[in-house]
């Protein structure tokens, strides 16, 4: 029988997306090799859909740990890029430097130990799949305190404390409860199937994940991509990462069907909530014949339906009318803000008991008011229609002056035409004086040149009658 055993920097038991899943861990305890140096990628931290998460690079000075997985058929690892090294008596698994290039991003791994540095490594990558690390780099390893720091603010955040490997495998496990219960795992997407079923049994804590990890928000990242994506299509942040506000609208959602399941007289235990949540809404959902693997839409408008017909007596409050018993029944539903299909459906809800009485007395209240306003506004008609009255005599007398200047300004217009008609004869009569003393004028002229002439002749004369005596 073919049996090959090979030195290979990390194990990931159980995982069927790892390219050495079919290989058995010969030992507990790590084997040091001079010459290695190992890396973590960035990008396949927490995400155990990948064929691997790191990678051996020949590097003379550091010595790193393997660990030793026997084969018992061949495979072909040049397909995942790594290279195989005769180190002694063991066969190293590697990669070439020109097939580690190919990756942007890499954190070196301390001391060349993944099995001490593994769930570390793994945590940061969570906190950054659940918004709380922008990005992950060398600088965040070596600064002092930096994952106490993400503690703190996963506390702050999400409400959750503890040490960070429990608060996020707690995280974690609600929030994949929460989008398996509404139907956002469900894909007919194999590979994207199996990556969920690996993501369960990690959540329900059946499972470790590498490095003991209880938690791998890179394997439900399609499923908050088709969550974010119908829930809050219009948020700033990539739809594969989640964020408190997102978590919190989850488990205030789960809490809300919980609460109409209890109203409806159903069991549900908080010590066990995800267990008889999911019990009480399949007995839901085979009594009211509802053809759902899931709590989906069909589920949530006839649980909003059944809990509306608990207060049958809503349209005799909402008209002023007192029930005649009390209703045991108290609705104290969360809201669902940045949600609007949840919204939507929330806001069908009946108003409580006591809700209703409140509204019913302010209803009362505004029509008391209503008719002391109405008599108030009674009275100020009354009092326009006087008003109205006065403006309409006066427009009548107006109307009488209007018409009455009318007629003057007719009369005035005539005696105008007539004024401007005398107007005209008398230019043309001075038209007329004007040339006749022009004429005069000219005559008179003539006459008098002719005397003047006559008496120039007759001097003429009579100087000459002198001199000639």
């Amino acid at each position: 029988m073919f049996r090959t055993v090979y030195l290979v920097p990390e194990y990931q038991s159980g995982n069927p997306f790892f390219f050495a899943h079919a290989g058995k861990l010969t030992s507990q305890n790590t084997i040091p090799i001079n010459g290695f140096r190992l890396y973590a990628l960035s990008d396949n931290l927490n995400d155990f859909r990948s064929h691997f998460t790191v990678v051996a690079i020949q590097s003379p000075g550091f010595v790193s740990s393997f660990y030793s997985i026997e084969f018992t058929k061949t495979l072909k690892f040049e397909q995942f890029g790594f290279s195989t090294i005769k180190i002694g008596q063991h066969r190293v698994l590697y990669m070439k430097m020109e097939n580690f290039i190919k990756y942007d991003r890499y954190i070196s791994i301390p001391n060349g130990d993944w099995t001490n540095s593994g769930a570390l490594f793994h945590s940061v990558g969570a906190f950054r799949d659940i918004g709380l690390l922008p990005c992950i780099s060398e600088s965040f390893f070596s600064k002092k305190n930096s994952i106490e720091s993400l503690e703190k603010e996963l506390a702050v955040y999400y409400g959750i404390h503890g040490p960070y490997l429990t608060t996020l495998s707690r995280v974690f496990s609600d929030v994949f409860f929460s989008l398996d219960f509404f139907g956002f795992t469900n894909t007919k997407d194999q590979s994207e199937s199996i990556s969920i079923k690996y993501a369960e049994e990690i959540s329900k804590q059946s499972l470790l994940g590498d490095c003991g990890c209880n938690f791998c928000f890179g394997n439900i990242k399609p499923s908050l991509m088709r969550f974010h994506g119908l829930c809050f299509p219009e948020r700033s942040t990539h739809p594969t990462i989640l964020t408190h506000d997102t978590y919190k609208s989850l488990i205030d959602l789960i809490q809300y069907v919980a609460q109409m399941l209890r109203l409806l007289g159903y069991t549900i235990i908080d010590e066990d909530l995800k267990s008889s949540l999911t019990k009480c809404l399949s007995m839901f959902q085979k009594s009211h014949n509802i053809r759902e693997e899931y709590c989906g839409p069909l589920t949530i408008k006839s649980l909003i339906f059944e809990v509306s017909g608990i207060e049958n007596q809503q349209t005799s409050l909402a008209a002023g009318v007192m029930p005649k018993t009390s209703d045991k029944f108290s609705l104290n539903i969360p809201r669902f803000n940045g949600i609007p299909q949840i919204s939507a459906l929330i806001d069908t809800i009946p108003l409580t008991i006591e809700r209703q009485l409140e509204i019913s007395n302010t209803i009362s209240q505004v029509l008391d008011k209503s008719a002391e306003s109405s008599d108030i506004l009674f009275e100020q008609i009354s009092g326009c229609e006087k008003r109205l009255n006065l403006i309409a005599s006066t427009l009548k007398e107006v109307d009488y002056l209007s018409n009455t200047i009318e007629s003057h300004i007719v009369d005035a217009t005539k005696s105008l035409n007539e004024v401007l008609n005398n107007h005209h004869l008398v230019q043309q009569r001075i038209v007329v004086l004007r040339e006749k003393i022009a004429s005069e004028k000219r005559g008179n002229v003539l006459f008098t040149l002719f005397v003047v002439i006559v008496i120039v002749v007759i001097f003429s004369k009579i100087t000459s009658i002198i001199h000639s005596k």
